[in-house]
């Protein structure tokens, strides 16, 4: 078997340094983001009864029809039941919403830190089961004051009619309740999209930072790519709230292709550090909506760690990545963080065999294991 070392590359990327930053949209036609990929959060959601002349409310967007072009009444199909239509309004002045449930009161108790839609705004009753026996009311729950700031949330909510042949959209959540529980009536159910809710941010074509080794190895040249491989949703400056939680760092993994068609495994490991606010322009401090007293907002951006290797040792890589991280974070040491990625990449062991067993025991108090994969009659690169 050929020599080869576990990791090949490690790569440091994020936001260019010293030049204009290309906004993510220009960068290339494979990255430019869909119109609503800054679409506000939903903060706000109520019920309205058409029967009864209500309209929504303003800045509230009633869903008037299901994806197949059916009336989004909430008492679709029912004879005498009035017609119960839900609204929502997106914004950035409250916490956003990050869950959608529907109650059916006197059978269950509202969940922890959920609020329950007892009321339209005209204060007539909410109720959106269309049989007087029992009452059914939709429920929401927002996100905390100082949740973090790409923490999931509600972005889209839709209504199915599920004997009328209707699924949930791509990406959506279906609330497995029926609304309709009475003998004459179609079968609606709710359904919602969630997605991150970040704030005021600016995304731009992320850069290599820096990478070791410094020059191409032979027969395997670093794909041009890998800054955008590393973060695909682009080099973020974001504007947070002063008191809003950090960010964890989040993992991810990722196959390329390099200019000579040799296949290249990668895992990323992505973070958030502190940007220097007086390197923003005017222009960039409007776009971020940003307190230039610094007293009500912090700026921050996203940088990545990154090993790349003709092997999948994710989770090892994993595990390595997340070291380095913490090192970074807990203050000096005695050991340059350099000297760590070099020994990784050269001196640790260069070949991999049936089966090899590494003890990092300088490294973690977790002895961490490689070994090469079963061989198989279908070829893996």
């Amino acid at each position: 078997m050929d020599d080869k070392q576990v990791a090949d590359y490690f790569v440091v990327a994020g936001l260019p340094p010293d030049e204009e930053p290309r906004p993510l949209e220009d960068y290339s036609n494979e990255a430019v983001l869909k119109s609503s990929h800054k679409q506000e959060p939903i903060v706000d959601i109520t019920i309205i009864n058409k029967s009864l002349g209500e309209v929504p409310p303003p800045r509230f967007r009633c869903i008037d029809f299901t994806p197949l072009g059916f009336p989004a009444d909430l008492n679709h199909g029912s004879i005498r039941a009035h017609e119960m239509y839900i609204c929502f309004r997106r914004g950035r002045d409250k916490p956003p919403l990050t869950d959608i449930g529907v109650l059916y009161e006197g059978k269950e108790r509202v969940k922890t830190g959920c609020e329950v839609v007892y009321t339209t705004p005209m204060g007539r009753p909410a109720n959106v089961n269309n049989t007087s026996s029992s009452r059914t009311y939709v429920t929401y729950r927002r996100a905390d004051e100082t949740a973090a700031c790409d923490s999931l949330a509600v972005t889209d909510i839709c209504v199915i009619l599920v004997n009328k042949g209707e699924i949930p959209p791509h990406a959506f959540c279906q609330i497995n309740k029926t609304l309709n529980k009475g003998m004459v009536g179609s079968d609606v159910y709710l359904c919602y999209k969630k997605s991150m809710a970040k704030t005021n941010y600016l995304a731009y074509a992320p850069a290599i930072l820096d990478r070791y080794p410094r020059e191409d190895l032979p027969n395997l040249p670093i794909p041009d790519t890998v800054a955008m491989f590393c973060m695909p949703l682009g080099a973020m400056i974001e504007c947070w709230p002063k008191n809003a939680q950090h960010p964890l760092p989040v993992f991810s993994t990722f196959v390329l292709t390099g200019s000579i068609g040799q296949k290249m495994y990668g895992a990323a490991v992505t973070f958030y550090e502190e940007y220097d606010a007086n390197k923003l322009s005017q222009q960039q401090k409007e776009q971020l909506v940003y307190d230039d007293s610094g007293t009500e907002s912090t700026v921050h951006h996203n940088k990545c760690i990154s090993l790349l290797s003709r092997w999948p040792f994710f989770e090892t890589f994993k595990k390595f990545l997340a070291y380095l991280y913490r090192i970074s974070i807990s203050g000096p040491h005695h050991v340059p963080i350099e000297k760590y990625i070099s020994h990784f990449l050269e001196e640790l062991s260069r070949s991999i065999r049936r089966e090899i067993h590494l003890f990092f025991l300088q490294f973690s108090d977790e002895a961490i294991s490689l070994s090469q994969p079963e061989e198989i009659p279908i070829p893996q690169r």
